[in-house]
């Protein structure tokens, strides 16, 4: 399985390139939106990059970084996440996580059963979804909802919820 636990979180991805100067076309996966700032710093392949200016365009944020000066070595980024370091996140209100604080714990009903492993969170109208892969057997897509999860330990990478046959139809 998977190891989802890392010192840096992606904020944000590179989707393409604009005008001759180097600019990218980054689509933000951050709700701080002053994180692309001028001044601020992210990490792209493992380099750290200041911003030098930013311009919004709908929902993309074409970022100018100092170490991109031109067009060939913006197209040479796509693709690429922008990281930051955990270190640099805003702390959360209790009983609120990061997905990255959920990805990857070993999800346990109340009896002690393992299910498996959370890999993948659906973003849902009402509410998200955590998609546990099992060993041999169908995900099972647990709705992250107070009456179902009982306990999550982010540092013991462990959800406990109440068994499925209570709520599963």
């Amino acid at each position: 399985m998977t190891n989802f636990k890392s010192d840096f979180v992606t904020v944000g991805k590179v989707v393409g390139v604009w005008g001759l100067q180097g600019f990218l076309k980054v689509f933000p996966l951050s709700d701080n939106i002053e994180r692309f700032s001028k001044g601020s710093m992210v990490h792209l392949d493992e380099i750290p990059m200041i911003i030098q200016s930013i311009r919004y365009s709908g929902k993309i944020i074409l970022v100018k970084f100092d170490l991109i000066d031109n067009r060939t070595k913006a197209e040479q980024k796509r693709g690429t996440l922008l990281q930051v370091p955990s270190s640099q996140l805003l702390k959360l209100p209790d009983h609120t996580y990061y997905y990255h604080d959920i990805l990857g714990c070993s999800v346990y009903d109340e009896t002690g059963q393992l299910w498996g492993l959370v890999t993948q969170i659906l973003k849902m109208k009402s509410n998200d979804v955590y998609v546990v892969e099992r060993d041999g057997d169908k995900d099972l897509l647990i709705p992250a909802d107070r009456g179902i999860i009982l306990n999550i330990d982010s540092q013991s990478l462990k959800i406990i919820i109440r068994r499925p046959s209570e709520w599963l139809i």
